[in-house]
């Protein structure tokens, strides 16, 4: 009786299918694109595409060194943070119990 009295709200659906974007993979193709449409031969263009790869392993390795350099000097400065507040706090209640005393 109460469920015909009160439409309830039904479960929405939702079709969604994500795509996949690789920048670097794009851009690989535009320049393999443009060599080919200049007239290139086969073989400078396969030069040219690996080439390309190994400047893009090059660009992913430097950044990956350069993510964890970030990461030590975020861990680093977190330590240091936590350190001084830990020595504010110290002081703070050296402070207090001499004051009781």
């Amino acid at each position: 009786m109460i469920r015909s009295m009160f439409k309830l709200p039904k479960h929405k659906k939702f079709e969604y299918q994500p795509r996949y974007y690789d920048p670097v993979k794009e851009e690989m193709e535009q320049r393999i694109a443009e060599v080919e449409g200049r007239g290139a031969s086969v073989n400078r263009m396969r030069s040219f595409k690996r080439q390309l790869e190994f400047q893009d392993k090059f660009k992913e390795a430097t950044s990956d060194r350069l993510f964890f350099a970030r990461m030590q000097h975020q861990r680093n400065m977190s330590r240091l943070r936590f350190l001084l507040i830990v020595n504010v706090l110290l002081i703070i209640v050296i402070f207090a119990i001499y004051k009781l005393l």
